[in-house]
């Protein structure tokens, strides 16, 4: 076989290895890693040995794979409960008044998508999209951690006319959730609060019309959210 040359880890230089032996760990037909052999002493692997290496790396990259399988399970388990969760609360107070409707919604989303990870400072808003002057007016805003209370930003509106169109107005234009990890760097950001980082939003659609946004803001860049995260909101 040809010589291949690769750079020599510290592992193997710090501990006077002369010889080794690798194998990829597969599942299936995928390559999910590699497992190593080190010697000591300069010698050559056998045929078997490398069989053997094989079936074990093999075995290890399907233990691998069920957890990781596993993990996305509960991962899921753990949003489709948290997404029951809020439509039990949701549903419990369609006799209230709608305003208390719709900060029962923001507080769950933000109860659900964030979970035990929440920052120091955390917002909810939903915007009603009015297509007739195409603005956003904010119904309804909810604050997590011991926020300020946020009551002066309801009626709050937005023209999503030239210019710059806020992530909200995107949302409502693409109809599709954006996440936005720092908002200085967004071309379409319209700051309403200084202290807002990072954002997600989501399209309120009925059917096939966007009458509004729920959109939920940090004070901390580069938030990270997974793409469960995003689709349960």
């Amino acid at each position: 076989a040809a010589e291949t040359r690769f750079t020599v880890p510290p592992i193997v230089s710090e501990n006077g290895i002369q010889s080794g032996m690798s194998v990829p760990m597969l599942s299936g037909n995928e390559v999910v890693g590699a497992m190593f052999v080190y010697s000591r002493e300069h010698r050559l692997f056998t045929g078997a040995e490398k069989t053997s290496l094989s079936l074990i790396a093999n075995q290890t990259a399907i233990a691998l794979k069920s957890a990781e399988q596993y993990e996305a399970i509960e991962r899921k388990r753990a949003y489709l409960n948290a997404l029951f969760e809020a439509s039990k609360a949701i549903t419990g107070r369609f006799a209230l008044e709608p305003k208390e409707v719709l900060n029962c919604i923001v507080r769950q989303a933000m109860e659900c998508v964030i979970g035990s990870q929440a920052p120091a400072i955390g917002f909810g808003v939903v915007h009603r999209y009015y297509e007739a002057t195409d603005e956003l007016v904010i119904e309804s805003a909810y604050s997590y951690q011991g926020s300020p209370d946020m009551s002066d930003w309801i009626g709050q509106r937005m023209f999503l006319g030239a210019g710059r169109i806020s992530i909200c107005g995107r949302t409502v234009k693409t109809r599709r959730p954006q996440l936005v990890r720092d908002v200085t760097r967004d071309r379409d950001y319209v700051e309403y609060d200084s202290r807002v980082k990072s954002q997600v939003t989501a399209p309120l659609l009925d059917q096939d019309k966007v009458i509004g946004v729920i959109s939920l803001a940090y004070t901390e860049v580069g938030r990270k959210f997974t793409a469960d995260q995003i689709e349960l909101l």
